[in-house]
């Protein structure tokens, strides 16, 4: 049975209707995207002087607070579970200042990049002045209707 014959079938159950066009949805806009550029150039040769490229573990210990992954909309029936992993740059501040996702479902990337931006972290310092750090996260994460939980990996 194709999903087109999914839909126009009476059998078909709402959650995984719903459950169905999410999927479909989210993943056509996923590959509609243009490549986002990204926040850092820890990985790279030209790596900036201006920041802190910080480990994963390191980045993990600065995080003040954490905004727990939510899920909303038509994902709201879904049951996901698994690990996104996401380069970070943050502020003098500590606050996110860019965020890209290199890896995860996109349902989950979705959450993410809606609860990153209320994150906070303790600013990078060098000779006692604050500076913008870099670096990679490894999320992991359970999103479902019965709550969810957000968790880091190091």
């Amino acid at each position: 049975m194709t999903f087109c014959d999914r839909l126009n079938t009476r059998e078909t159950s709402r959650p995984s209707l719903v459950a169905s066009l999410a999927l479909f949805f989210v993943g056509a806009s996923a590959f509609a995207q243009e490549p986002a550029l990204p926040c850092c150039n820890c990985d790279t040769a030209a790596r900036p002087s201006n920041v802190t490229c910080l480990s994963t573990d390191q980045l993990g210990r600065r995080v003040i607070h954490m905004e727990p992954l939510q899920a909303t909309g038509l994902d709201k029936d879904l049951k996901l579970a698994g690990t996104l992993i996401v380069d970070l740059k943050i502020s003098v501040d500590g606050k996110v200042e860019c965020a890209h996702a290199i890896k995860g479902n996109p349902i989950a990337v979705s959450a993410a990049m809606r609860a990153l931006p209320k994150w906070t972290f303790k600013p990078s310092t060098k000779s006692g002045i604050p500076r913008s750090s870099c670096g990679r996260l490894k999320i992991r994460f359970r999103l479902s209707s019965n709550g969810s939980s957000t968790k880091l990996e190091r």
